[in-house]
């Protein structure tokens, strides 16, 4: 579990992360915690190959507290504006994993 504000800064200042991904995390309305798994690469620990953005806020019984997830092909998102899903068909390759709440000794 994260906040958003400090996942959106390292997406803003992740250089090794697509483009069109940064600015659907950077634009994505969201509450103040989220849950954030990254799925990493098996060759390198250090990369995240898809990720799933969970409300941390939302109830037993939301209907879409999904957000936003990826993998190497889709971006797939909720637009709660619209009550809808979208899909957005780009190849992303592997990038830096988030780390904010788990520092290395």
């Amino acid at each position: 579990m994260t906040s958003t504000r400090s996942l959106k800064r390292i997406a803003y200042n992740n250089k090794s992360m697509n483009d069109d991904l940064k600015s659907l995390l950077l634009r994505l309305p969201t509450p103040q915690f989220v849950w954030c798994a990254d799925f990493i690469s098996k060759d390198d620990f250090s990369l995240t190959v898809s990720r799933i953005i969970i409300d941390a806020t939302a109830g037993t019984f939301e209907p879409e507290p999904w957000l936003i997830y990826h993998d190497q092909e889709h971006i797939i998102f909720y637009d709660s504006d619209e009550d809808q899903w979208y899909q957005h068909d780009v190849v992303i390759h592997p990038y830096e994993t988030y780390r904010n709440n788990l520092k290395e000794y």
